[in-house]
C-alpha cells in the first residue's frame, strides 16, 4: 500500500489528488511552494514506467502553469532532489524577486512559520481545480 513519508506529511498540508499523483502545499505560507508525490516505489522519474511518467509530466506542466500565473511570480523553480527523503517528490515553487531568500534555494533553509488559512486553502484549491485540463482533474 502506498504511503507518503513522514517528512512529506508534517512539511505538507493535502490539496487534492491527480490521478495517482498527490499535490501538496508547503505548510510556510510565504511561498507558493507545491509538492507533488506520485504513487510509485520508484525513486527516479526516468525509472517509472513510460505511461506513469508522461503523466506525471502532465501534473508537473499543469501545476507549473498555474503557480507561473500567480500575481507577482517571477521564477519558478522546479526540482526532484530527494537526498534528504528518498521517495519521489516533485518541488514546484513559484519564487518572488526580492522574497526572503532570493536569489538562493529554499532547501535547507530556516523558513518563516507563517500558515495557511483555512478559506486561503479553500480559495488556492478551487483555483488550482480550475485551471487544470479537464482530463487531469483528479478528486478534489
Amino acid at each position: 500500500m502506498f504511503k507518503i513519508h513522514p517528512r512529506l506529511l508534517a512539511d505538507t498540508i493535502e490539496v487534492l489528488g491527480l490521478n495517482g499523483t498527490h499535490v501538496r502545499l508547503h505548510r510556510c505560507r510565504d511561498f507558493l511552494w507545491f509538492i507533488l508525490i506520485p504513487e510509485t516505489d520508484c525513486v527516479e522519474i526516468h525509472r517509472m514506467p513510460e505511461g506513469q511518467r508522461s503523466l506525471l509530466r502532465q501534473h508537473m506542466d499543469a501545476v507549473a502553469a498555474f503557480v507561473a500565473r500567480e500575481p507577482d511570480i517571477d521564477k519558478l523553480n522546479v526540482a526532484a532532489i530527494g537526498n534528504v527523503v528518498s521517495q519521489l517528490h516533485i518541488h514546484i515553487i513559484g519564487r518572488r524577486e526580492g522574497d526572503l531568500f532570493w536569489p538562493d534555494v529554499l532547501w535547507g533553509q530556516e523558513l518563516p512559520q507563517g500558515a495557511w488559512q483555512p478559506g486561503e486553502l479553500d480559495d488556492l484549491r478551487m483555483r488550482l481545480v480550475e485551471s487544470l485540463p479537464v482530463e487531469l482533474r483528479g478528486d478534489p
